[in-house]
């Protein structure tokens, strides 16, 4: 595609003062909230101070940029004060997943300079550059599930061990059912509400919330669920297309050459994947794009780097790749991004305290928190690792040792615990194994029994006594 970038200086210095004088009526304080995406358990808010924005670490990251954003997506939002352009983020280690929002018909761009940059005094000049549109409107009524719906429901079923244990279609293609009368756990219920046709949710039902009753095969298990919605019933109507297939997308990678202009990079694999859609009021684009890109325009975007990387937001009102901005971010205030990457569980042992003495039976206790701990394991020595139970009534990690075979003396107790990416956290404890003396203590007493029988249909029987002595007494102290 052959783009027209001559922009002259009268229209640089005219746009500057402009978009300088905008800033003052910031199109945030316009933008109605029903129509941007939805979040579940929060409102929409501005960063962690008005410029520092923290990317955190997912696991797994559920979703994909088809160009709508959905309610539980992305793990963290920040709505640029300027510009109102409101962007999503998480990343996985390798890939940072983005989603833009904007009031506008037109593209929607993101730029970043290294952590030693700044955009203060040269505009997007060597800055990384992302922009896209959206061609056209792509969808003006999109359901999502309302309590009375009648829906369809792939789910997959984990336990907390990440282990799978069903997968299925509840509610099944039949069911015109509500979704708020049906038969199930009142959390699976709560997430459908609000999901489009495609969508993927994730979410865990502690134990204490699912199945509580005494017996019941999924007593005291945390129940992981992926659930997909397939499709929606609605007084006589159904539906099942997913509104995204109807999304397109225009975008390029570029490079920043001048305080508002950019160029194509040559290559362009940075972006694994895009998507967008427009609704005729709100335009919403979504990236998949690799973090350590290696290409020589491509600023890589590192994890706990010593300094932030300066974010910047614009928008334009027209479907294309070059246009100016008719907002953008203060070029002297950028969002300065962090990329936190995944820190492993942190693991407190409650019991036994660390040099402690112990005699016969070691009860043990793991404190393990993250946002999700997958497993925990104990090994006494260099013996093999033995797998720690979950009780969810207490939120510890519990297992037990018989002592009564290992020497007196000092041992070292080693546990770990692991989060779904295998982020693995390992902690020592000393203990001493010290026993009361008992004079017989060490000698072992094996009984067998044979039934015999004697001429004249007599019988008797035989008990045989073989006494083990390890020479902690005499063997005249059996008596």
């Amino acid at each position: 595609m052959n783009l027209n970038r001559k922009i002259g200086t009268l229209m640089l210095l005219a746009l500057f003062l402009s978009s300088s004088l905008m800033a003052f009526s910031p199109i945030s304080d316009t933008i109605e909230s029903e129509y941007l995406a939805p979040r579940i358990g929060n409102s929409s808010f501005l960063a962690e101070t008005m410029t520092n924005v923290s990317i955190p670490f997912v696991d797994n990251h559920y979703g994909s940029s088809d160009g709508i954003i959905d309610p539980t997506e992305y793990a963290y939002s920040y709505t640029d004060p300027v510009s109102g352009v409101k962007s999503y983020f998480e990343h996985n280690g390798t890939l940072l997943y983005i989603g833009l929002e904007a009031m506008t018909p037109g593209w929607i761009g993101f730029a970043w300079q290294n952590t030693s940059s700044s955009f203060t005094t040269a505009g997007l000049n060597n800055s990384d550059v992302i922009v896209g549109y959206v061609p056209g409107q792509t969808h003006t009524n999109m359901w999502r599930v309302q309590g009375t719906d009648g829906v369809t429901v792939h789910y997959k079923l984990f336990l907390r061990n990440g282990s799978m244990i069903q997968e299925s279609d509840y509610p099944d293609f039949s069911s015109t059912q509500p979704v708020e009368d049906l038969s199930s756990l009142q959390m699976y219920k709560e997430m459908i509400i609000g999901m489009r046709i495609g969508e993927i949710r994730y979410f865990v039902i502690p134990a204490e919330e699912a199945y509580d009753q005494k017996g019941h095969e999924l007593y005291g298990q945390d129940l992981v669920y992926e659930i997909e919605l397939t499709r929606i019933y609605r007084e006589g109507s159904e539906r099942v297309a997913n509104p995204a297939d109807n999304g397109d997308i225009v975008y390029s990678d570029e490079y920043g050459t001048n305080t508002f202009q950019h160029l194509p990079d040559p290559d362009q694999s940075q972006i694994l994947e895009a998507g967008g859609s427009d609704n005729g009021t709100v335009t919403q684009v979504e990236y998949t794009i690799y973090l350590n890109s290696t290409d020589t325009h491509d600023i890589p975007l590192i994890e706990d780097s010593v300094g932030r990387f300066p974010f910047v937001f614009m928008f334009g009102n027209t479907e294309e790749l070059n246009g100016l901005p008719v907002q953008h971010s203060y070029w002297a205030e950028p969002a300065m991004i962090a990329i936190i990457s995944n820190a492993p569980p942190t693991l407190i042992v409650v019991s036994p305290e660390d040099d402690s003495t112990i005699e016969w039976v070691a009860n043990l206790k793991l404190n393990a928190t993250n946002d999700f701990v997958r497993q925990a394991s104990y090994r006494i020595d260099d013996e093999p690792w033995v797998a720690l139970g979950y009780d969810f009534l207490s939120g510890y990690w519990l297992g037990s040792l018989d002592l009564s075979k290992y020497e007196t003396g000092a041992h070292v107790f080693t546990f770990n615990a692991t989060d779904p990416s295998n982020a693995t956290a390992t902690t020592q404890i000393n203990i001493e194994i010290d026993r009361p003396f008992l004079a017989l203590l060490g000698m072992r007493i094996e009984v067998s029994r044979n039934f015999l029988v004697t001429a004249s249909y007599g019988s008797r029987i035989e008990d045989t006594y073989t006494v083990t002595n390890n020479g902690s007494a005499p063997i005249s102290a059996i008596d």
